[in-house]
């Protein structure tokens, strides 16, 4: 309803493709944050990076009330005034809040900016969606310095920053060289989740989320959930419960075969 109104209020506002891969996006966010809160590490603040228009930020905002969303970019698009102000007129709020979306601010700033920083911990998240080329590894960098949760969904990489030290990538296609470069990025950080969205809305359709629980962690985790060793890893539920990216026997990405 609240985006019936802003697509109604300012149909300019967001582009088609903006909305769909930002839905998209969205729902394996959600998933892994469920995941990870069901296995003792719920969120109490999510920091959308680079946001852009900032509706994933607002959407995950709507989505977890209880923790505290602030949108971060080097400035504020009206965009995100307009989507705000049609969640607050037609959204549902929680008692006692005076409007929607009490929880969620705007920062004006550099996605790794000190005040982020601050912020940030083992019950946060960190969410570049889209961030271009030096961001991606900038935000999953913070996180796994302040021991915070990420989710990141490349578009433009640069080898040298994905890739094994050494590595070329030769004679490879576009839509190759970006899921191998996929591939590497999540090697290399230790991701949890690798999950593809509709091809037809993006040719930049991976979604990448981590951490794995760390060894080290692993007796916090097992006291907290009265779990029996092995069984570590937080269960990925996919949000269209077609398949679980975490314990399938395949873990290939398999791109659509439609055009972006």
């Amino acid at each position: 309803l609240a985006l019936a109104a802003c697509a109604a209020l300012t149909p300019t506002a967001l582009r088609l493709k903006e909305l769909a891969e930002s839905i998209e996006a969205f729902a394996v966010v959600d998933a892994f944050l469920c995941a990870a809160k069901r296995e003792g590490r719920p969120v109490d603040l999510i920091a959308d990076c680079a946001c852009g228009h900032g509706l994933v930020g607002i959407l995950l905002a709507y989505r977890f009330p209880q923790a505290e969303v602030v949108c971060v970019d080097l400035f504020k698009r009206d965009t995100f005034d307009q989507v705000v102000a049609a969640f607050r007129s037609h959204a549902f709020k929680l008692p006692g809040w005076h409007t929607p979306l009490q929880n969620l601010s705007f920062m004006t700033g550099r996605l790794d900016c000190p005040e982020i920083r601050a912020k940030l911990g083992p019950r946060a998240m960190v969410v570049a969606l889209h961030a271009c080329v030096e961001a991606n590894a900038c935000a999953v960098a913070m996180a796994e310095q302040c021991n915070s949760m990420w989710a990141i969904m490349p578009c433009c990489m640069r080898t040298k920053m994905c890739a094994p030290a050494g590595c070329q990538l030769l004679r490879c296609q576009d839509e190759t060289r970006f899921l191998l470069l996929c591939g590497a990025l999540a090697a290399k950080h230790g991701a949890a989740v690798i999950a593809s969205v509709d091809r037809r809305i993006t040719n930049r359709n991976i979604v990448i989320c981590g951490p794995t629980v760390p060894e080290s962690s692993s007796a916090n985790y097992m006291l907290q959930n009265h779990r029996k060793p092995g069984k570590l890893k937080p269960k990925y539920r996919d949000p269209y419960q077609v398949r679980s990216t975490a314990g399938d026997q395949s873990e290939d990405v398999i791109a659509g075969d439609t055009s972006g």
